[in-house]
């Protein structure tokens, strides 16, 4: 159980931190197959890398781009630091972080699921770019199994993955990975506090979610809240 004032004990290993961060700022090409390789990413990489212990232990929590932002009157808001653990300033989805918990479900519980079976990713039929129905990708991918659209982070492969699941599913999918539960965490200061929402009919809608909502939903764009 949580103990409120419990000591904050840092894990982070340097070695490994400065390891993850050097990889996410000067990414290798992939020597095995040069087609792989997404240039215009490695031309400009951003990400992150978190590695944890199973007992919990974070080793490195690094992101790229790492360098300082303009901090000047009229620079664009996306240059402004912002913390996201203390205020929410809109809707936050997870988005793709979504993914594996979609493909973790679909694998035990959907029925008649295949996941070594391959599904296009396509260029629209409106020429608006790669993706499914109204769900864009960020790159064309070709068609993925569920291996490589995870890897890819193909919407389009996780649009149509959302569109067979139930109700149920979804129902069962919040359950089972405790989204919608409260996580116990609070932080209280003088007059303000942070206020956790707990929303455990989090797929509960009258009717059920429409096709495009789950579509965005097995993306984490819509409904799931981070």
């Amino acid at each position: 159980e949580p103990v409120d004032g419990a000591a904050v004990v840092l894990t982070l290993d340097l070695d490994v931190q400065r390891a993850a961060l050097r990889s996410l700022a000067h990414p290798e090409g992939n020597e095995r197959d040069p087609s792989a390789d997404d240039y215009r990413w490695g031309a400009q990489p951003t990400g992150a890398i978190v590695l944890a212990t199973v007992d919990g232990d974070v080793l490195a929590a690094a992101s790229y781009p790492n360098f300082a932002r303009d901090p000047s009157p009229g620079a664009k808001s996306t240059d402004a630091p912002f913390e996201r653990t203390l205020r929410v300033p809109s809707f936050q989805p997870p988005g793709s972080c979504f993914k594996p918990f979609v493909a973790a479900w679909a694998l035990d519980h959907a029925a008649a699921f295949q996941p070594t079976k391959f599904e296009p990713c396509a260029m629209l039929p409106n020429g608006s770019g790669p993706g499914y129905v109204d769900v864009h990708c960020s790159h064309m991918h070709g068609a993925e199994d569920l291996r490589g659209a995870l890897k890819v982070s193909c919407n389009a492969y996780f649009a149509r993955l959302g569109e067979r699941f139930e109700q149920d599913d979804w129902r069962g999918l919040a359950n089972e990975f405790g989204f919608g539960q409260p996580t116990g965490v609070r932080f209280r200061g003088a007059g303000r506090g942070l206020r956790e929402d707990v929303v455990p009919e989090l797929f509960e809608f009258s009717g059920g979610l429409t096709d495009a909502a789950r579509r965005r939903a097995a993306n984490g764009l819509t409904v799931v809240e981070a």
